[in-house]
């Protein structure tokens, strides 16, 4: 992804800024005994209707809370066709504490993300839709889940219950909870919703990852990776509300990306859990080549064997097809169940303990592990407080 970003970011970064361009503010690293530093990524692409108004908002309430956090509001314009990047620069111009990352060209939303990752410096890193779908509070929200339940990752769940949805085109909400159904299957229905990017992370922790996706399968590329490392994922529940983004911008309402979405939900429950896809399709293969064997069977005691020739060989090939084709899929998921846990044994040495994970319990801290020596739960993550509510 470095290829994609701006020349004007690219000479920033080397020189040490970390502001938008115009501006001369740059945010330091977190001294010892202040509130912690929170990186908000926001991805935006073709969002001139809305950006200026929304950053403006975003920016109002993180500004509002320094008495527990400081922030550094990161705004990755992934090569916008429209005034975005503009809007973005003009914006960071401003506002302390903004900075504007370019690419040249549209890399999707998982490379606007790793870009943001990448150069985010926060303790604390929250992503977020552009157009505020979800209010700029959950950020606190979410901050409060990460301190309160010990957590490295939480999400936000519109699907959890006392969750909830509004102004979300049928189909969308149709096909989006249809695929979070089958996702949460495939995480032993630990988490309700895996596609929502709002969500808040460790620094240390997704800075960490190994990310390769470009598109919103990096949502779940995420928690599959995050889940190998032992850290601790939690859900909240959360409002999605698109009466608001669709009244501003109603081009969001558009569903050409939709076909290539459940394609990638589809794989990402194959990588989480293999058997969730594949024993259902071998047991329904498994049943066809029965009613194929049935049938037959109908067939020849009614009428004979040697009649009705044509309908006898087409079940026979039918309830063949079937039972062969369902073995291999029971073969392929074995298989495939296999390779999968080698893979996270392998992913779990060369990644998990580079940001802390021992022994499949995720710690941040060796003050805490010591603490866990003197009698405190060691199971437990250490937390930065973000200060009085």
């Amino acid at each position: 992804m470095a290829d994609l970003i701006s020349i004007q970011s690219q000479a920033m970064l080397r020189q040490g800024a970390v502001t938008a361009p115009g501006t001369g503010a740059g945010v330091a690293a977190a001294p010892v005994g202040e509130v912690p530093l929170v990186s908000v990524i926001v991805p935006a692409y073709n969002e001139e209707v809305v950006l200026g108004a929304n950053l403006a908002r975003l920016h109002t309430h993180l500004s509002g809370q320094h008495e527990r956090y400081r922030f550094e509001l990161i705004v990755v314009d992934d090569g916008s066709r429209d005034r975005t990047g503009a809007i973005a620069d003009t914006f960071a111009a401003s506002h302390p504490h903004v900075r504007v990352l370019h690419h040249r060209v549209n890399g999707n939303l998982g490379a606007a993300l790793r870009t943001g990752f990448r150069h985010s410096r926060g303790d604390v890193v929250v992503t977020l839709d552009c157009d505020l779908t979800y209010d700029p509070a959950y950020v606190d929200r979410l901050l409060d889940a990460l301190d309160e339940q010990h957590a490295h990752v939480a999400l936000a769940s519109a699907y959890l219950d006392g969750g909830e949805v509004s102004g979300v085109p049928w189909l969308r909400l149709l096909l989006s909870r249809s695929a979070n159904r089958y996702l949460s299957t495939a995480v032993y229905g630990e988490l309700a919703t895996l596609t929502c990017m709002v969500r808040a992370y460790r620094g240390d922790l997704i800075r960490s990852l190994p990310l390769r996706a470009n598109g919103t399968d990096i949502n779940t590329e995420i928690i599959h990776k995050a889940r190998m490392t032992g850290a601790r994922l939690v859900e909240i529940p959360a409002h999605l509300d698109w009466a608001t983004a669709t009244k501003e911008a109603p081009g969001r309402v558009s569903s050409a990306k939709l076909a290539r979405s459940v394609s990638s939900y589809l794989r990402a429950g194959l990588l989480l859990r293999p058997s969730a896809l594949l024993v259902p399709t071998a047991v329904a293969s498994f049943v066809l080549s029965a009613l194929a064997v049935i049938g037959f069977g109908i067939i020849a005691v009614r009428d004979g064997l040697g009649h009705a020739l044509i309908d006898q060989l087409a079940l026979v090939v039918v309830g063949t097809g079937s039972a062969l084709g369902g073995t291999v899929l029971v073969a392929t998921a074995f298989v495939a169940r296999l390779l999968k846990h080698y893979f996270e044994e392998l992913f779990g040495l060369t990644t998990a303990r580079s940001w802390g994970a021992h022994d499949g319990v995720a710690w941040e801290d060796s003050s805490e592990q010591q603490a866990g020596d003197e009698g405190s739960d060691p199971g437990r993550a250490a937390v930065r407080s973000f200060g009085p509510r």
